[in-house]
């Protein structure tokens, strides 16, 4: 019988490959089978020094890790569609239904415009839907725990309409749910009388109070956030800057919360005299009813079981293992959502506890291994230890160090997640921990003493207020000094998961190359300093495959759905990015929601020109944002190198405004106009219209048409030209034809005339509007004109963006 040291970590990483296979591979038995026998070789490989060789002993392990792959991924199977039997109500894309439906509200959240109910044990018309949010802006007051009935219309949470977007489907699904409510009628038929409805919500909430009372407004935000899991009160900007910084991580409940809360507790509770049996119970109690008041987050979970295991073993006397406490928490927040796997929360927690576990004690022996060698080089030269003063500054650098080590060793497990959800990361968060971490320990025990005790006695809470103060903008001031830092955001872009799996690789390569045995008979064969060198280079190499970029097309064209607007990026395979236009009056914030996450997804940290076509607000807005960061983070942001303007005279409030805005961010302006030509490479962008004097009668009417281009790909971009602009350009006889066509003025009906389109005759065409607008776009007259001339015409309200890729002169077009 074989038997598997730490048998925990065997089924959590055998079940996790059972849930990624078949999530991936469901449809595709062939690619299963291959991943599956893929994953057997390398197991098989990675035993063989374990077991010295011995292959029956070999075969036994690789035919039981066989066995329980195919098992887990049926199991995986199981559990998955277990949460999701089908789609319960056959709703489809952006369909709706009208519902009545009966839950229980388990949470209640505040937002600007409506609050969102996480509705529990639903049902109605005799179907059961598990969880469901609930949006209502009429703002009924719902306390947790009640019991209310709602009607209104159901849909599907929607996935992106843009690459790098927020995945809302994605995210709702890791929580098993599948449905959102947009209620209409919401009554309240009962309240449940649990404990978490008479004792600990009505305590979070009295909490609440209790820090906004001793607290200015914005720190008692951070603190509710950070102690009570609230985080719809944080300054966003605050949020955004210690994400920036890479300490967002603190926001968080987390492993440090549960462990100051829980040991501070039983001490205090070993200090009384009470036995350690019963502390260790009480302990028990007080951190899982604070998972329960916090919300019971990915990270909560996984530090409340951790936490519970480690005081079950000191009650039954067992020695308490890490790791195997990591993988029972890890397991059981699969069990009961599969889909956590793939989660953004779930993903960090547990790389960054790989990287404490796993990664840190190597690095840390290493070091320790070098220090010691340094010591003993000293003293065979003959120089002195030094006094006490030296000492100290030994072992305080010595303890820097270590903070370092740990950081790096937390950066290095967490790179691949943090670039494939932001696509972009801190480069010096380790240095920045390194000063925060010490305090935080102190800042929550303030925290829970300012709450608890402001509930009894103001003036008690409010003796703590100050240090919490001085801590958090202490905080603030560590983060607005690290963006003044150049480079303290890399923009890499999301990494290839081939790439992720090398880089994974290279550091399980890496820690068994490190192994005691390997070390010894390296040290017995005068090979170690050899290998020691040339086996850290080559590590440090392939870890940078992270951050390689690999050209998917020669050139790029994609036409990014930001509602009632227009924004189109043009990218080559060196990386040099043209974006037109880019601007929405439907979508707000369109800079930070649609087009940076796109740009940022993209790996573009430069765009080479940014040409604007006219001044209308869906067409400059998320220009505007960006510059505007630009002036706020010139270290870390997309920057815009060279801003393209119409060369026309007529010239407004807002076009001046735009220009200065560029030269506050230090981006150079251009004015572009008829005969106007830029080349990059084989790209090649001609301006059409307008000429500088040009009579315009509208904004809309200057707008500049620009002609692209490349290696025989041809595309006409119009912005919002309409008949007057059309007709100089149809009479100017500098028209040709085109393969593609941007539709001017987002489909109305007074543009691209049957005319114009007989002019160019292009193969298809993409409309850029918004799903219901206000105008009717694209209006109906329109679109049979594209009809009858046989266009093949893409909407980027019904299909997302759309995307024109060229590869070795050929055209390829996808939708999100």
């Amino acid at each position: 019988m074989l038997l598997v040291r730490r048998p925990l970590i065997y089924i959590f990483g055998t079940y996790v490959l059972g849930i990624f296979v078949f999530y991936h591979f469901k449809n595709d038995y062939s690619k299963l089978i291959v991943t599956i026998l893929f994953l057997l070789f390398i197991f098989s490989i990675l035993v063989l020094e374990k077991f010295k060789y011995n292959q029956s002993r070999c075969f036994n392990f690789s035919f039981v890790l066989l066995l329980s792959i195919i098992a887990f991924y049926f199991f995986g199977m199981y559990r998955t569609e277990a949460r999701f039997p089908g789609n319960i109500l056959k709703l489809e894309g952006r369909e709706t239904k009208y519902v009545s439906v009966k839950g229980i509200a388990a949470k209640v959240t505040a937002k600007t415009a409506y609050q969102e109910i996480l509705l529990q044990d639903v049902c109605g018309s005799g179907i059961y839907f598990s969880d469901m949010i609930v949006r209502d802006k009429s703002f009924c007051e719902i306390a947790p725990g009640n019991e209310i009935v709602v009607s209104g219309t159901v849909s599907c949470f929607q996935p992106p309409n843009n690459a790098g977007q927020f995945n809302e489907k994605e995210y709702y699904l890791g929580i098993n749910i599948l449905y959102q409510l947009s209620a209409k009628k919401i009554m309240v038929t009962s309240n449940s009388q649990t404990i978490e409805n008479k004792f600990l919500f009505p305590l979070k909430t009295k909490l609440k109070n209790s820090y906004y009372n001793v607290l200015p407004e914005g720190d008692a935000a951070m603190i509710t956030a950070m102690v009570l899991g609230e985080k719809g009160e944080m300054n966003a900007e605050i949020k955004e800057l210690y994400q920036k910084a890479g300490i967002a991580h603190i926001l968080a409940i987390s492993g440090l919360h549960i462990s100051v809360l829980c040991l501070f507790f039983f001490q205090l509770l070993k200090k009384a005299g009470l036995h350690h049996f019963y502390a260790s119970g009480a302990c028990i109690l007080l951190v899982y009813l604070y998972g329960i008041l916090t919300g019971f987050g990915v990270s909560v979970i996984r530090s409340v079981i951790m936490m519970i295991a480690m005081m079950v073993g000191g009650i039954i006397g067992r020695t308490y293992d890490s790791k195997s406490a990591a993988a029972l928490s890890g397991l059981l927040i699969l069990l009961d959502k599969p889909l956590q796997l793939f989660q953004c929360g779930f993903l960090l927690s547990y790389t960054a506890l790989l990287g404490i576990l796993y990664i840190y004690p190597v690095l840390s022996e290493l070091f320790e291994e070098l220090v010691k060698e340094q010591l003993r080089k000293r003293k065979e030269t003959g120089i002195a230890e030094g006094g006490g003063l030296q000492k100290c500054l030994w072992n305080f650098c010595h303890w820097i160090a270590l903070g370092v080590l740990m950081g790096f060793s937390i950066q290095m497990a967490t790179l691949p997640v943090i670039l494939w959800f932001f696509y972009e990361f801190p480069p010096f968060s380790p240095f920045l921990n390194l000063l925060v971490l010490p305090f935080t320990t102190v800042l929550i025990l303030l925290a829970f003493l300012a709450g608890i005790l402001g509930l009894f006695w103001l003036p008690a809470g409010t003796f703590f207020a100050g240090s919490i103060h001085a801590i958090l903008s202490f905080y603030e001031l560590l983060c607005q000094l690290s963006r003044k830092i150049p480079y303290s955001t890399i923009i890499i872009g999301r990494p290839d998961g081939i790439l992720i799996v090398l880089y994974y690789g290279t550091i399980l390569l890496f820690l068994l190359g490190t192994s005691r045995k390997l070390m010894k008979f390296l040290k017995s064969t005068a090979l170690e300093k050899w290998y020691r060198r040339q086996y850290g280079i080559c590590f440090l190499l392939l870890l940078g495959i992270i951050f390689v970029k690999i050209p998917k097309e020669d050139l790029s064209v994609t036409f990014l759905d930001v509602g009632q607007g227009d924004c189109i990026c043009i990218e080559n395979r060196e990386g040099e990015a043209i974006l037109v236009d880019g601007g929405s009056t439907s979508v707000q914030k369109v800079g930070a929601y649609r087009m940076l996450p796109f740009l940022k997804w993209n790996g573009i940290s430069r765009i080479a020109y940014c040409m604007v076509s006219h001044m209308d607000t869906d067409h400059i807005g998320g220009v505007r944002e960006i510059l505007e960061e630009s002036i706020e983070n010139p270290n870390g942001t997309v920057r815009i190198e060279n801003l393209v303007m119409p060369d026309t005279n007529l010239r407004d409030e807002v076009f001046y405004e735009l220009v200065n805005l560029a030269e506050q961010a230090g981006t150079k302006v251009i004015y572009m106009g008829r005969g106007s030509t830029l080349s990059i490479g084989n790209l090649k962008l001609e301006c059409l219209h307008p000429y500088f004097s040009f009579p315009a009668q509208s904004s809309n009417a200057y707008s500049m048409v620009l002609s692209l281009r490349y290696n025989g790909f041809s595309l006409l971009l119009t912005g919002d030209l309409e008949e007057q602009g059309e007709q100089v350009l149809l009479d100017s006889g500098i028209l040709s034809s085109y393969d593609v066509l941007k539709i001017a003025h987002h489909g109305s009906k007074f543009s691209t005339s049957e005319a114009f389109l007989k002019q160019i005759h292009p193969s298809c065409a993409v409309i850029s509007c918004g799903e219901k607008n206000s105008y009717g776009h694209p209006h109906k007259e329109l679109l049979n004109r594209l009809e009858q001339e046989r266009i093949k015409t893409y909407l980027t309200m019904q299909s997302g963006a759309v995307a024109i890729g060229i590869k070795k002169q050929k055209v390829y077009i996808s939708t999100q």
